[in-house]
């Protein structure tokens, strides 16, 4: 059997009740980083949710700035009757090319 004498019994003592604030205070870490990590998980969803609409929206400008670059690019000096004439000379065209390869209306 063995006997401790009490200044032995009171530094093992001291060192279990230091032993015990390290443990809680390392509990209280955890549970700390846990919560920052969730709020961090919900914020990279968040972050990604922007990004797809930024996506879109480029997409949605991008097509815009096509059209308005095709429409900069027909000859401005023509006035909406011209450009109707022209369209429909284009669809006669495009109408003797199919009855020509045999496509009906």
């Amino acid at each position: 059997m063995v006997f401790l004498r009490f200044d032995e019994m009171e530094e093992i003592l001291q060192k279990f009740h230091i032993s015990q604030k390290k443990v809680s205070r390392l509990e209280q870490l955890i549970l700390h980083f846990q919560s920052r990590h969730s709020d961090l998980e919900h914020e990279v969803l968040n972050l990604r949710k922007k990004l797809e609409e930024k996506d879109q929206e480029i997409q949605q400008l991008t097509e815009k700035y096509e059209a308005v670059k095709l429409a900069k690019g027909l000859d401005a000096s023509i006035d909406s009757a011209e450009l109707i004439a022209k369209i429909d000379k284009y669809l006669k065209e495009i109408d003797i090319c199919l009855r020509y390869f045999g496509v009906q209306e």
